[in-house]
């Protein structure tokens, strides 16, 4: 079966429904280096690309331009599935110059936000990666963010007032490297100030392209927690799901951040 390149790219990148977790990044083994998968993500279709070895040791390149995406439920990880196809040139002067041939199929399934496995057969043989995001920048949000958090769910096209909250968030890193988070809100029972640390472990981790901030709160005095998953930044802030306990509860909340600039100096 040969298609052209150009078809299979447009087959990938159709328009499709939005679902909550997604796998566009980087992925790899660390205990196996020069083997990884890239994904692109958008809705309900992804198209991926497998960069693997032969089992004479000469590298090989894979593409996986029609991947369908599934989930159980809305926060579960998704499961990728579809045909892999290898690309080839034709040389110089050829119509078309560049093709592709299926040669298998393959399937991602999600484990986590950050882990997935990945099982895919070429002309017969059968190849399982056990893989994580890629880490290679550590994007903390220091500075000064102005959230909105939407905590219902609702299909309607206005979210309703007394289900929307701003909180302030203010990130930095102490000269001693140490990341510190607070905030602040104001509401109808006056100003909550929180003040935040690791919750048994680091305070913010960052996995690939994303992150997560786990804490316990402490806010006009009384203790919580807050739960920051999911966090995606762009260069005018970050976007993240939300629950918090304590003054202000949050239960399964949607935040969108826009960064006011740094932190003052003190």
């Amino acid at each position: 079966m040969n298609l052209r390149a150009s078809v299979l790219f447009s087959a990938g990148l159709a328009a499709a429904p939005a679902l909550a977790m997604d796998y566009s990044d980087h992925w790899w083994n660390p205990a196996e280096s020069g083997r990884g998968i890239m994904i692109e993500q958008r809705g309900a279709r992804a198209y991926a690309i497998v960069y693997d070895f032969r089992d004479n040791g000469l590298p090989v390149w894979y593409i996986a331009p029609g991947l369908s995406v599934r989930s159980a439920a809305a926060d579960a990880p998704p499961v990728l599935s579809g045909a892999l196809f290898r690309a080839f040139d034709n040389g110089p002067g050829t119509t078309p110059r560049i093709e592709a041939d299926q040669v298998g199929e393959i399937t991602i399934e999600g484990e986590s936000v950050s882990t997935a496995r990945a099982v895919y057969t070429v002309s017969g043989r059968r190849s399982e990666q056990p893989l994580q995001r890629l880490d290679f920048a550590d994007t903390r949000p220091e500075g000064r963010y102005l959230a909105t958090v939407a905590t219902a769910d609702t299909a309607a096209s206005v979210q309703p007032a007394a289900d929307v909250a701003s909180v302030l968030f203010t990130a930095a890193t102490t000269p001693q490297g140490e990341f510190v988070l607070s905030s602040e809100s104001a509401g109808a029972a006056g100003v909550v100030r929180c003040s935040y640390s690791g919750d048994g472990g680091p305070l913010y981790v960052q996995t690939g392209r994303t992150a997560a901030i786990r804490a316990r709160s402490l806010c006009n005095g009384a203790a919580g927690t807050l739960l920051l998953r999911e966090i995606e930044f762009t260069s005018a802030g970050f976007t993240a799901r939300i629950d918090e306990t304590g003054a202000r509860n949050i239960a399964g909340g949607r935040l969108a951040a826009l960064r006011l600039g740094p932190v003052p100096a003190q």
